[in-house]
C-alpha cells in the first residue's frame, strides 16, 4: 500500500515513544471512518470490532500494523494493554 497522507505516519511516531500506551489511543489521531476504508472492512463491523478487540482477527490486526508501519507484536501488544485496563477498571 502507498504511504498517502493519512495519519499513519503520525501514529507510528507516538507509538515508538510510547506516547500512545493502548490500541483505542490510535484512533484519537485518525479516523475511524478511514481505517475501516483503508482495511476494506465495512464501519459498523469496525466499530464492531474496536468495542471488542478480540473480535477482530489477526490478520486485521497485522492489516492495521501494516498501515501504520510498526511491527505486528507492537498492535498486539497495544490491544493486550487496552484488555488489560479494562479487567482492571471493572475490578
Amino acid at each position: 500500500m502507498a504511504a498517502k497522507n493519512t495519519g499513519y505516519g503520525t501514529i507510528k511516531i507516538l507509538i515508538e515513544k510510547d506516547h500512545i500506551k493502548q490500541f483505542d489511543q490510535i484512533f484519537d489521531i485518525i479516523s475511524r471512518t478511514n481505517m475501516a476504508k483503508d482495511l476494506g472492512m465495512n464501519y459498523q463491523t469496525f466499530i464492531y470490532r474496536l468495542n471488542r478487540p478480540v473480535a477482530f482477527t489477526l490478520e486485521q490486526l497485522f492489516a492495521i500494523a501494516n498501515l501504520i508501519g510498526v511491527d505486528r507484536r507492537v498492535i498486539i501488544e497495544l490491544v493486550l494493554k487496552q484488555l488489560e485496563a479494562k479487567k482492571k477498571g471493572k475490578a
